[in-house]
């Protein structure tokens, strides 16, 4: 009888937090690179996508604030503000060449 109440007690305290974590809302961050070289996007210190030169990737995120990091192949990189990025929406993250 005590191992079963342990085990409803858990399942009670399991299933709503799966549950919202299913239900949380899930924006997107689009990395558009137009640079000359690939670059990789970071969400929140966490690698998210890689895009080739003259090419975009897409990153899953769940919605509110996020920071990105944008690593190009010869080390330079862009660290952004926050963004917030809305649910059931994207941002798009436009990279290209500077010209001097």
């Amino acid at each position: 009888m005590h191992a079963r109440s342990i085990a409803a007690l858990l399942a009670l305290l399991l299933i709503p937090a799966a549950a919202a974590a299913q239900e949380a809302p899930m924006g997107q961050m689009i990395l558009d690179n137009g640079s000359s070289m690939s670059a990789d996007l970071y969400v929140d210190g966490d690698f998210a996508c890689a895009a080739p030169a003259h090419s975009s990737c897409t990153a899953d995120v769940t919605a509110g604030f996020h920071i990105a990091f944008i690593v190009f192949a010869d080390g330079d990189y862009i660290i952004s503000d926050t963004i917030d990025v809305p649910g059931e929406m994207s941002i798009t993250l436009p990279v290209r060449d500077l010209m001097f």
